[in-house]
């Protein structure tokens, strides 16, 4: 009894496999289906019990939401991810934060809008989720979105390199 009254339950799930979505049948691809894996954070500090949250996170952003909630000090300048404290205390707070996916050399970022693939050093896709969830439209070449692909491929190329 009052077990809860102090207790931090994380729970996440592994990504799918694309059951012959775009002709694949794998778990080593950058589409949303495959990339997008269930979190849920229960603390007996929220009063928020219960609510959905679809903005994009990471889970790199765990720990920081883990040790924040317990009240322990992080080492941030070690921590590539974010709290989600913000996000547990009110879903539509302020969130700009970017999702970045890695399958080998193939490389991904997700916004809340916009998912970009980079596939190899010429193939690249660029999907909006707000009007085409199924990633079926591939905007990359479309000139209304330059200035889109090019802030994303920017972005991917200032992350640190993969061994």
């Amino acid at each position: 009894k009052g077990l809860l009254d102090n207790t931090l339950i994380v729970f996440a799930g592994d990504n799918g496999f694309l059951p012959g979505d775009k002709g694949w049948f794998n778990k080593g691809v950058l589409f949303e289906r495959a990339c997008q894996v269930p979190l849920m954070i229960s603390h007996s500090g929220m009063d928020r019990a219960g609510e959905r949250c679809e903005r994009v996170v990471e889970f790199v952003d765990v720990f920081p939401t883990i040790t924040e909630l317990c009240g322990i000090e992080n080492p941030t300048d070690q921590l590539d991810g974010t709290s989600l404290v913000p996000l547990l205390r009110d879903s539509e707070s302020d969130w700009n934060e970017l999702a970045h996916t890695w399958y080998g050399y193939d490389r991904s970022i997700r916004d809340q809008r916009y998912r970009y693939i980079k596939w190899s050093e010429t193939d690249d896709a660029l999907y909006d989720h707000k009007n085409d969830k199924g990633e079926f439209y591939n905007l990359v070449e479309n000139p209304e979105y330059a200035e889109l692909v090019k802030r994303m491929r920017k972005e991917l190329e200032n992350l640190p390199k993969r061994e």
